[in-house]
C-alpha cells in the first residue's frame, strides 16, 4: 500500500532541504528504517508517521494525511484557502496586518477602522480602504516601506490586467488621469 503522491512529495521536500531520509527520520522522531519502509512501499504511512513528518517539515498535519490517503482530498479552492491561512499565521504581526488590508482592498470590502497615530499628515483619503492601507504602511519598518510600495504598484497593474484597461478608465473619477490613459 504505497501512496505515490506522498512519496513523491517527500522526495521533493527532502531534496529542497538537502536532507537525507535519515535526517527526515531524526527530525520527525521516526527511525530511518520506518522512513525507508514507507518510501519504498514496504509499509503504509500511518497517522503517527504523517504527524511526525508534518512536524519535521513544518506543514499542516492534515495536508500530509491527505497526501497519504488517510483523509479525503479537499477541493482545490479549499486547499488554497488553507495554504493562505497557514502562510498568514507565520507572518509577523505588522506584515500580517498589511497583507490583510491588501486582501480586503483586492476584494473590495471594508477594512476595520484603525486608530490613527499622531505622526500622520492631515490628509486622509476619503476611501476607507486607502486610509487603512496608508495606516498599515506607516506601521511598517522603514526598510520594508519601499518593498510595500512596489507590491502595491504591482497589485494595481494586476488589477488593470484582470478587469481590463477600459473598466479601469471608467472607474477613474472625472478630471483625474489613469496610467492607462497616458
Amino acid at each position: 500500500m504505497r501512496s505515490t503522491e506522498l512519496t513523491n512529495w517527500l522526495n521533493v521536500q527532502v531534496e529542497e532541504r538537502a536532507w537525507s531520509f535519515r535526517e527526515l527520520g531524526r527530525r520527525s522522531g521516526l527511525s530511518s528504517g520506518t522512513v525507508s519502509a514507507v518510501m519504498t512501499g514496504r509499509a503504509f504511512a500511518g497517522w503517527d508517521f504523517c504527524a511526525g513528518v508534518a512536524g519535521a517539515l513544518d506543514v499542516e498535519p492534515d495536508y500530509v494525511f491527505r497526501l497519504a490517503g488517510l483523509l479525503p482530498r479537499l477541493p482545490e479552492s479549499v486547499q488554497e484557502e488553507k495554504e493562505v491561512l497557514s502562510i498568514v499565521r507565520r507572518l509577523p504581526t505588522a506584515t500580517r496586518s498589511l497583507v490583510l488590508t491588501q486582501l480586503r482592498a483586492l476584494a473590495g470590502t471594508s477594512a476595520p477602522v484603525h486608530v490613527l497615530n499622531e505622526e500622520q499628515p492631515d490628509y486622509l483619503p476619503e476611501k476607507g480602504l486607502e486610509r487603512d492601507l496608508l495606516t498599515e504602511f506607516r506601521r511598517l519598518p522603514a526598510e520594508l516601506q519601499e518593498e510595500a510600495i512596489r507590491e502595491v504598484e504591482r497589485l494595481g497593474e494586476l488589477r488593470i490586467r484582470i478587469i481590463g484597461a477600459e473598466e479601469a478608465r471608467e472607474e477613474t473619477p472625472r478630471g483625474e488621469r489613469n496610467e492607462t490613459e497616458i
